[in-house]
């Protein structure tokens, strides 16, 4: 392309979040972990929303607007009773954010298709890789739940790809990706927003 920046620039989530929150707390607004929805009821003025703390309390926080983005199986979604039409593809897929050693070079994308399946690797800064691979045909109404172990990964990448060395992994995820739409992205004051082009399942939370 004819362009200043000729190459595809990639984040680590982790790396992304603090981008956010850093930009969120220059603007005055602090980002709270693990607080939970659980109701809400909005009137032409605003949004009620009932919250959960992790030691179990609750409080009742008055704003403008909600913004919701909270996955395939979204709590503020089915209380909207907005349709999410569409239907999973037949396979699950894990992703992990490791350090790789191997002879390929480092800083450049690849994808590889074995017999086993695919893999693809996308290279992040300090010889850390996004690893994205499918698992095989999906089982039951969610993925596997909790986390890839780091053997599990390692005997995925030596057969699929020319080998190397996994190591250090700081985020790992088994998911289901979805090929659906909701039916609306908006109601009266309650947006739903989607953060990526897919939208991905969990198998330990959305």
């Amino acid at each position: 392309m004819d362009s200043a920046f000729p190459f595809v620039l990639l984040l680590p989530q982790s790396q992304t979040e603090h981008v956010l929150v850093r930009y969120l707390t220059r603007l005055g607004t602090e980002v709270e972990r693990r607080v939970e929805l659980v109701a809400f009821e909005q009137d032409e003025d605003g949004v009620r929303a009932t919250l959960r703390s992790p030691d179990g309390g609750q409080e009742t926080a008055n704003v403008s607007y909600l913004i919701a983005c909270d996955g395939a199986h979204s709590r503020v979604r089915h209380a909207l009773s907005v349709s999410f039409s569409g239907d999973d593809y037949p396979t699950d897929f894990m992703t992990a954010d490791v350090q790789v050693d191997w002879k390929l070079p480092r800083d450049e994308q690849a994808f590889f298709f074995a017999a086993e399946g695919m893999l693809g690797f996308f290279p992040l800064s300090r010889g850390r890789a996004a690893l994205i691979a499918d698992i095989g045909p999906a089982q039951g109404d969610h993925p596997p739940l909790g986390e890839p172990a780091l053997e599990d990964l390692q005997a995925i990448f030596n057969a699929r790809t020319p080998g190397g060395v996994l190591s250090d992994p700081i985020w790992r995820v088994y998911y289901r990706v979805h090929c659906r739409q909701a039916e609306r992205y908006q109601v009266g004051r309650v947006f739903l927003v989607v953060c990526r082009m897919r939208t991905i399942s969990a198998g330990s939370s959305d």
